[in-house]
């Protein structure tokens, strides 16, 4: 599949220039969608989600081995990122140090790695999801950009654009725009919304319009959505 280069930058909203105003909101409800579905990075310790602060529950706070034995635990439970993990023993009580001289040894152990953690959430989350979608969630659960880089990096450009065009075409399916400025207005902010770059999501409704232009589709009735 071959997509059209994008012409140069234009003025007017948003970053992208071409883009529908609804954009740069669009941009910002993907942002804190992926950080709710994500987890974010937590409230403050010893904090719970809705504001009341948690009972602390360990018996040895101060002890690194007890803390370590709850990490190992958690983490066969769940995996889950090195920040999300500390902010979870912290809420239970353990010290500063401690937690983080268990954190230390369940990484030397093996049961805790951020690389690891970040590419099997890169590898579950790429259906259907944007580079930009993915990274903000990459974010929102602690980890950093040396160990998101590499499951990054793994994304196949081409995959992601043909999964952008079969999310557009399946857009399109529910609702018929009168014209290719109706039809950018309506696929744009959404495959926006999902994380697909603004480069890729000008490329598809270019070639989503072309197709609906050669089939004679523009001229059909509206449908209601």
């Amino acid at each position: 599949m071959v997509f059209l280069q994008r012409p140069a930058a234009r003025a007017g909203p948003g970053a992208d220039g071409w883009l529908p105003q609804g954009e740069s909101e669009a941009r910002r409800r993907a942002d804190r969608a992926a950080e709710r579905e994500g987890g974010g990075e937590g409230p403050p310790a010893g904090v719970r989600p809705g504001g009341r602060r948690a009972t602390p529950t360990a018996r040895e706070p101060e002890s690194a081995q007890a803390a370590y034995t709850e990490a190992v635990k958690r983490l066969a439970r769940q995996p889950q990122s090195r920040a999300a993990l500390r902010q979870r023993l912290l809420r239970l009580g353990y010290a500063d140090a401690a937690v983080d001289a268990a954190l230390d040894r369940a990484q030397g152990d093996g049961y805790l790695n951020d690389r690891e953690y970040a590419a099997s959430l890169v590898r579950r989350r790429t259906k259907g999801r944007g580079h930009a979608l993915i990274a903000q969630e990459l974010r929102a659960k602690g980890i950093d950009e040396l160990a998101a880089a590499p499951a990054l990096a793994a994304v196949d450009a081409d995959v992601e654009a043909e999964q952008a065009l079969t999310l557009g075409r399946s857009l399109l399916a529910r609702r018929r725009p009168a014209d290719p400025q109706a039809l950018l207005a309506y696929v744009g902010p959404r495959l926006a919304r999902r994380g697909f770059s603004g480069g890729l999501v000008y490329r598809v409704c270019r070639l989503l319009s072309e197709e609906w232009e050669a089939s004679g589709a523009f001229d059909s009735p509206l449908k209601r959505d």
